[in-house]
C-alpha cells in the first residue's frame, strides 16, 4: 500500500495496487501523474496545472478518480489502450490547451458529473490509428461548457459499441458535438 500526499513533483506508478494519492499540487512536469499497469488507485483532491498531461493512465484498472482540479495542461486527463472500470467524478477541468478529458480504446468507465469548461475540446472520444475500441463507456450528468468542441468523436466504428451519453448539460460551445469519421 501507497499513500501519497502534499508537493510533489511528477508521479509515476508502474504496477501497483492499492494506492492512494490525495491533496497533491502538482506543476509544470511532462506528466502530472502517470499511472500504468495499475489497480486500485484512489486519486483525489489535488490540484495538477501547467502540464503537458495532467493525468494519463494507461492498461489500469478498478481506479477511482475525484474532487480533482486538472487547469492549464496541454491535456487534462488521458485514457487509452484498454483503462477498465474507471470511475471520473465531481472534478474540474478547465482552461486545458488541447483537451479536457480523452478516452481512447477504454472499456467500462464512468465519467459523472464533472465540470469540463473552456477547454478547445472538452470530451474526446473515439479511436486513432493505433488504439481502437471503445466499450460499455457512461458519460452522464457532465457539464460540458464554454469549449470550441463539447463532445469531439473520432473513427467511432463497429469496434466501439454501447457507449452512453445522457443527461449532460452541453452549453455555450462553439461545437457542441462533433463526429469525425
Amino acid at each position: 500500500d501507497l499513500d501519497l500526499s502534499g508537493e510533489s513533483g511528477q508521479i509515476i506508478l508502474a504496477n501497483c495496487s492499492s494506492c492512494r494519492l490525495h491533496h497533491l499540487n502538482i506543476y509544470e512536469v511532462e506528466n502530472g501523474i502517470q499511472i500504468g499497469c495499475c489497480n486500485n488507485i484512489v486519486i483525489t483532491e489535488n490540484s495538477l496545472k501547467n502540464n503537458t498531461f495532467g493525468v494519463r493512465i494507461d492498461t489500469s484498472m478498478d481506479i477511482l478518480f475525484f474532487h480533482n482540479t486538472i487547469t492549464q495542461n496541454k491535456y487534462g486527463v488521458f485514457l487509452v489502450e484498454y483503462d477498465m472500470n474507471i470511475t471520473i467524478q465531481n472534478n474540474t477541468l478547465c482552461h486545458n490547451k488541447d483537451t479536457a478529458l480523452v478516452v481512447i480504446a477504454a472499456e467500462h468507465n464512468r465519467i459523472v458529473s464533472n465540470t469540463i469548461s473552456d477547454n478547445d475540446r472538452g470530451i474526446y472520444f473515439g479511436e486513432t490509428w493505433m488504439y481502437r475500441g471503445e466499450i460499455d463507456n457512461v458519460i452522464v450528468d457532465n457539464l460540458i461548457a464554454n469549449n470550441r468542441y463539447g463532445i469531439y468523436c473520432v473513427y467511432s466504428d463497429a469496434m466501439s459499441k454501447n457507449n452512453h451519453f445522457y443527461h449532460n448539460r452541453i452549453i455555450d460551445n462553439t461545437y457542441s458535438a462533433y463526429d469525425e469519421f
